[in-house]
């Protein structure tokens, strides 16, 4: 049975929003990025999640992931560029099989399609 982990990269400084957090924003009542963790959380894939966030939000993604259901996600800090966020990322995974990948930006991801694309691969 392969092993499975995910990243979801909240890092970004909102360039293009001015300065707004996006991930923090609040849709129908959660901020951005829980849509996203909660969809990646509900396919029942991964074994652990690793939420990525800048220096700006790491505290509040702390403090958002220290619930009882989000036992398994742990918050790193991210880089300068996505890619620097991605690797700080894989250094703190222990050997999987497989990792996803998933902007934190991206709400709309649901459960469903996670475990299509988990099958397909």
């Amino acid at each position: 049975m392969s092993v499975f982990s995910a990243i979801i990269l909240g890092a970004g400084t909102g360039n293009r929003m001015h300065g707004i957090d996006k991930i923090m924003t609040n849709i129908c009542g959660l901020p951005v990025i829980l849509h996203s963790v909660d969809a990646f959380l509900r396919s029942g894939i991964f074994e652990t999640m690793t939420v990525v966030a800048n220096a700006y939000n790491i505290s509040r993604l702390e403090h958002l992931m220290s619930a009882p259901k989000y036992r398994t996600v742990q918050v790193i800090l991210g880089g300068i560029r996505r890619q620097d966020s991605v690797k700080n990322a894989l250094a703190t995974i222990n050997p999987v099989d497989y990792v996803m990948i998933h902007d934190g930006a991206r709400p709309c991801v649901s459960a469903d399609l996670i475990s299509r694309a988990v099958k397909a691969t």
